[in-house]
């Protein structure tokens, strides 16, 4: 039977764990990121280099068969938002579908932003006096 996305993503993520103890899952994220853009040439920044333990990490993706990009939104997708993930686990969700779903970061409603707006006000008419 074929592996499926949820599958995959918690294969690395155990041989993540395995080959790289001391990477935490965050800091992975936001390496991988960074790996995405290296992986392809045109989406590379001018002077953009890896580090040491980004090459590593780089080179145990590749080593693998694992593209970078793909991996990256594995985790976009799975890591960040755990309904999500349940449903994907459950085969109640395809992945194609998750990735439709909104990301974890979202914008202020206009009654939030309109709070922030009322909080700051405030803040600078005590700070000013």
């Amino acid at each position: 039977m074929k592996d499926t996305v949820y599958d995959k993503y918690l294969k690395i993520k155990g041989l993540l764990g395995v080959d790289f103890p001391n990477l935490d899952e965050m800091r992975f994220f936001k390496m991988l990121g960074k790996l995405e853009s290296w992986h392809y040439p045109n989406k590379r920044w001018n002077g953009m280099e890896l580090s040491k333990e980004e090459a590593d990490v780089y080179e145990w993706l590749v080593d693998r068969k694992y593209n970078p990009s793909t991996v990256y939104k594995w985790y976009r997708i799975l890591g960040q938002n755990k309904e999500i993930k349940k449903k994907v686990k459950a085969r109640v969700m395809s992945f194609n579908e998750a990735k439709t779903y909104s990301k974890p970061f979202r914008r202020m409603t206009e009654l939030e932003s309109e709070l922030m707006y009322h909080i700051k006000k405030r803040i600078e008419q005590y700070i000013v006096r």
